[in-house]
């Protein structure tokens, strides 16, 4: 009775096994259109992190044309009412007149105002440039990664599936007396195995699928039907390393912190200075004025603060913090960039050799597992044998899978630092 359920419990798994493979592969008949570049195309579109970074770099364009109109005089009119009484005079009505001002000197807060929005832009704009580079390489990473674990789960559905008629045939030789009870339940064990490591597979694979829908943004990806191929070419440190100081690389953005943080103090200094202003007006500027004979008049307005209850004392100390903070900043991420470029370049190399040699392998382990296979229906291997042989199937194939998940995910993290390769 217990060995008959035991069999229904097995059925069950299988089918279930089976079912995922089939609605699979009906998913990939209807949705055969889900390849690596009509995913590219719906990140692109439908990216949010990229209208993001275009909207600050919109605000920064706006930022930089409003710190350039400082520089412009404002002209304009000026129209009032006004009324005056008293016991000999009653007098209202309008008066007008054109006025022209001018910022002559402004402590340089203006031109300040102007470097830190450049920078701003400056700084937005790489960014940009750096996103739409990477994004190819961050989508690569995310497809291959799903696909990987897409090809694993199908790896394993074959293996239960494989394991299951070998169990049956220790079987029937333990029933003959051909092999002893630890063969039977050597397979039952790698047959539970199997099932446990395909069920924690299958969560992988379901985590992976809906990390490429948030990035592309799309509701339903079913079956991903491209198989991303790594370039097996060796990285050479000496160039990424040199990338690394170009206006396209991450730390870029650091130096340009450096250089907004620098100019922020500066702005601060123009608190110790005055401010000029020219003000010249012609019309009327009263009711008791001709208006055959309007009035011109210039004149020059100097401000200068010389005490503010050390307000600007404090507020150059906060500007030195942050420029302090900004350079450490700067120091830190030199030194950590450059030791991820070595660490990535290393793995990067040590993969592309180990998929150079994993290039045979599917072909050896297939006749290898072939051969064990008949050796053993004739008596020459034993069950130990089989079972070592279809792990060491399994593990190459998933092993290839993972390397190259792993290739593009690397390339992603080495582009994100450089730039642009």
């Amino acid at each position: 009775m217990l060995n008959l359920l035991w069999k229904i419990n097995n059925f069950k798994f299988v089918a279930l096994i089976l079912f995922f493979v089939v609605a699979a592969r009906a998913a990939a008949a209807e949705n055969s259109d889900h390849d690596f570049n009509t995913i590219f195309k719906a990140v692109s579109e439908n990216s949010l992190e990229y209208k993001k970074i275009k909207s600050d770099q919109l605000l920064y364009e706006a930022q930089l044309q409003m710190a350039t109109s400082f520089y412009y005089p404002r002209l304009g009119f000026e129209y009032r009412y006004e009324a005056f009484k008293s016991d000999a005079i009653d007098l209202n009505g309008t008066t007008s007149n054109a006025v022209a001002e001018w910022n002559i000197f402004n402590g340089f807060r203006d031109s300040n105002a102007k470097r830190i929005a450049e920078l701003s832009l400056q700084s937005a704009n790489a960014q940009l440039h750096r996103f739409e580079k990477n994004l190819k390489a961050k989508t690569e990473a995310a497809y291959s990664k799903a696909y990987s674990l897409q090809q694993s789960v199908r790896f394993y559905t074959e293996a239960i599936s494989a394991n299951q008629k070998n169990l049956q045939s220790v079987k029937l030789r333990k029933q003959s007396g051909l092999v002893a009870d630890s063969d039977y339940l050597e397979f039952e064990l790698f047959d539970s195995k199997l099932k446990l490591e395909f069920i924690s597979l299958q969560a992988d694979h379901q985590k992976s699928l809906v990390d490429l829908k948030i990035l592309a943004n799309l509701d339903t990806i079913d079956f991903l039907i491209t198989d991303l191929q790594p370039k097996l070419a060796q990285f050479k440190l000496s160039e990424y390393e040199k990338l690394l100081t170009s206006e396209k690389s991450k730390l870029y953005q650091s130096q340009l912190a450096v250089d907004v943080a620098s100019t922020v103090k500066n702005f601060g200094y123009a608190q110790f200075l005055p401010q000029v202003f020219l003000k010249a007006t012609y019309g009327r500027t009263g009711l008791k004025e001709s208006i055959v004979n309007p009035e011109t008049v210039f004149g020059i307005t100097a401000k200068w603060e010389l005490f503010s209850g050390f307000d600007t004392m404090a507020q150059q100390k906060i500007y030195a913090a942050q420029l302090l903070k900004a350079e450490t900043m700067l120091s830190s991420d030199r030194i950590h960039f450059k030791n991820e470029i070595q660490q990535n370049v290393f793995r990067l190399n040590n993969i592309v050799e180990r998929l150079a040699l994993n290039l045979k392998n599917p072909m050896n382990v297939e006749k290898y597992l072939n051969t064990v296979g008949q050796e053993y229906r004739r008596g020459v291997k034993n069950s130990a044998d089989l079972k070592s042989a279809s792990e060491l199937a399994l593990s190459s194939l998933i092993s290839k899978e993972h390397l190259k998940a792993e290739y593009f995910e690397l390339i992603w993290n080495l582009q994100e630092i450089v730039g642009e390769l």
